[in-house]
């Protein structure tokens, strides 16, 4: 017996019987899980601390950079009138002891220091700024009440300058 010819019928059934391919849902990010909701939460936490800290740093240093650039304009002035008249240099260094005044209290918050004078204010200078000599707050502290004024070096401007620089 001869196999007979196998006809379009079976491919036909076959055919018939596949059914469409369906997509599976689609998989959702959200809601996420309770660790990303913490990680998230423990990362703004730290980005409002550090904006604070950094606003705070600002804030307390604001005073530093007019304290340079008024130091440095009395260094100028000091240095340029040092060997010409009397007058001049006793009015710029009380123009540096004001400065000092006031980057004192703003510094340490102490209005006290305002208002000192003569040996107090000098006993003030010495404590806060510790590169400084006995005589170079001698000379800051009683300037304008002296004929003679002994010149302030280099170097006394320079410690002013790290001690507005310096932390504290």
């Amino acid at each position: 017996m001869t196999p007979k010819p196998m006809s379009n019928q079976i491919p036909n059934q076959a055919l018939e019987q596949l059914r469409d391919i369906h997509e599976a849902a689609p998989i959702t990010n959200l809601p996420i899980a309770l660790g990303w909701w913490l990680l998230l939460i423990a990362l703004l936490g730290l980005t409002v601390f550090l904006a604070q800290a950094y606003a705070k740093h600002k804030k307390t240093n604001a005073w530093k950079a007019p304290a340079m650039n008024e130091l440095e304009d009395i260094r100028q002035r000091y240095f340029k009138n040092s060997g010409l008249d009397g007058k001049l240099v006793a009015q710029t260094t009380a123009d540096l002891s004001a400065l000092l005044r006031r980057a004192m209290n703003t510094r340490y918050k102490d209005e006290s220091c305002l208002t000192q004078t003569g040996k107090e204010w000098e006993a003030t200078l010495l404590k806060a700024i510790p590169s400084f000599s006995q005589k170079e707050a001698q000379t800051i502290a009683h300037a304008q009440y002296q004929r003679q004024i002994p010149k302030l070096d280099h170097d006394c401007f320079e410690g002013i300058k790290r001690w507005i620089k310096s932390k504290g």
